[in-house]
């Protein structure tokens, strides 16, 4: 499994395509992202709008109050890239 760290998309596709990667976001200096359910929802719906947009399998994800983590597995090169960076 690879792993990518959102702060660092660029604009140069990722060929990945067959790999799972850990995707994850950290809020900084320990800040929250997530304050209440609400917020929680927020995520979740955004996310599920990107995944209609660009379709990728999302093995799993998990929201903490101050980061979050999904596992995506794109079957094309330059998925994952089209999935973030957009």
């Amino acid at each position: 499994m690879h792993s990518v760290d959102s702060r660092h998309a660029t604009t140069t596709p990722i060929l990945c395509g067959g790999y799972a990667f850990h995707v994850l976001n950290r809020a900084v200096g320990l800040q929250r992202l997530f304050a209440k359910q609400v917020d929680c929802l927020a995520f979740e719906n955004a996310v599920r709008e990107v995944l209609a947009r660009q379709p990728t399998r999302l093995l799993s994800y998990c929201v903490m109050p101050n980061h979050w983590h999904l596992v995506v597995w794109p079957r094309q090169d330059s998925e994952l890239s089209e999935l973030f960076v957009g």
